[in-house]
């Protein structure tokens, strides 16, 4: 959905991320289906869906899904996925 070079970046990184963590290599149709995912969960919002696979990455998930960021602490920095705050309750 986005073919700058930021954002392709972003999701090359992505895809390494799936697979140095979890050996996981994402073919052809799933990434287009991913990506199109993202781009609905974020109704078109290059910015969120950047920090949408921020999230992914920093917290580790392998699927992708809608991001509540209003739940999430002010201070997290999630476009750095190194620099995060986990809630326990």
């Amino acid at each position: 959905p986005w073919k700058d070079k930021e954002f392709m970046e972003l999701w090359s990184l992505y895809k390494d991320f799936l697979w140095e963590q979890y050996g996981f290599q994402i073919k052809s149709r799933m990434e287009n289906s991913r990506l199109n995912a993202i781009r609905d969960f974020c109704n078109g919002d290059r910015k969120l869906a950047m920090r949408s696979i921020n999230f992914y990455m920093a917290y580790g998930t392998v699927g992708v899904f809608p991001v509540d960021f209003k739940n999430i602490k002010s201070e997290d920095k999630l476009d750095d996925p190194t620099k995060f705050t986990i809630k326990v309750s």
